[in-house]
């Protein structure tokens, strides 16, 4: 008989209907409750699932909130030794790479150098995260496509935690006596919108965040029902494929785009008149917009952070 908690038996069913036995999952563990909360619930499951397991930690370097960095990163050592896990540290040694954007290019590179065969790069994704990243997505502007967004499972990347809520979490560690720390830093329009104007709805409409994100969800299934859309969620564009899409869903799939390069400004106007460079002949050409330097050529288009 288990003593699996709540949580963990929630993990469990959505994760048995695939074989993992051989399969690697790496942990991506910041420190903070939802890493480290998937971490404790996938040690508890791996004996039943059969998977291997280690932790990666990224150190986005000593340059800003250094005390808090160097604590985060203390943390997750000492529950790796305690629980017995192979740990990677990554440390970010580039003083030019403070943006968010900048240190999620720097994230995907070091788990691009790691990907083998079955390996399944594990975040702590969860259901408020989902809501926070579609509202961000209505915030800066964004069609249907855009609230499609994050799933459980996307190709190796595996959010266990997305149909479970941020306070269910924190009393799942909390039941198990398991330390995690805080953020102190995050100052941007996600921790606006989660400590802020969340709470705010919720204080004013009692189940209003539950139920907006359900009818977020709703709609997301909806639209990804109706419309069979390529995915295009990677550092490039296939300009062949891109270009196949109607002007509606090439704007929705830009703006996104546009987020994920770490664009400097975005509007319609902008995205629009990327529309119009990207629209010629020519098989290669280069040109400059929203802080990006964009490259095209016969089979991809790229852009890339000015250096500063």
């Amino acid at each position: 008989m288990n003593t699996w908690s709540v949580l963990e038996h929630r993990v469990y069913r959505l994760l048995r209907r695939k074989n993992w036995v051989g399969s690697k999952f790496v942990v991506l563990v910041s420190g903070g409750a939802d890493s480290v909360c998937v971490l404790s619930v996938l040690r508890s499951l791996q004996k039943a699932l059969k998977f291997e397991l280690s932790v990666v930690h990224f150190h986005h370097g000593k340059f800003e909130n250094r005390r808090f960095r160097d604590r985060s990163q203390k943390l997750v050592q000492k529950i790796c030794r305690d629980w017995g896990l192979p740990l990677k540290i990554f440390e970010n040694l580039d003083p030019g790479l403070r943006s968010e954007a900048d240190l999620r290019r720097f994230r995907g590179q070091c788990l691009r150098d790691l990907s083998i065969e079955k390996t399944y790069f594990v975040s702590g994704h969860h259901r408020d995260d989902l809501v926070e990243t579609r509202l961000l997505r209505l915030i800066r502007g964004t069609g249907g496509r855009g609230l499609v967004s994050m799933k459980v499972q996307q190709g190796p990347k595996l959010r266990p935690l997305l149909t479970s809520a941020r306070n269910e979490i924190e009393k799942d560690l909390k039941r198990k006596k398991i330390f995690f720390l805080r953020d102190p830093s995050q100052k941007d329009l996600r921790s606006w919108l989660r400590h802020f104007w969340l709470p705010s709805l919720e204080k004013r409409q009692k189940s209003g965040v539950l139920c907006l994100g359900r009818s977020l969800e709703v709609i997301a299934g909806s639209i990804e029902k109706q419309r069979k859309i390529p995915d295009f969620e990677g550092d490039f564009l296939p300009r062949n494929l891109f270009l196949q899409q109607s002007v509606e869903l090439q704007s929705e799939i830009l703006a996104q785009f546009f987020v994920r390069r770490g664009a400097s400004i975005l509007s319609h106007g902008i995205v629009q008149e990327c529309l119009r460079r990207l629209d010629k002949n020519q098989i290669e050409h280069t040109f400059i917009l929203a802080g990006l330097q964009w490259r095209i050529d016969a089979k991809n288009i790229r852009a890339e952070v000015l250096s500063k």
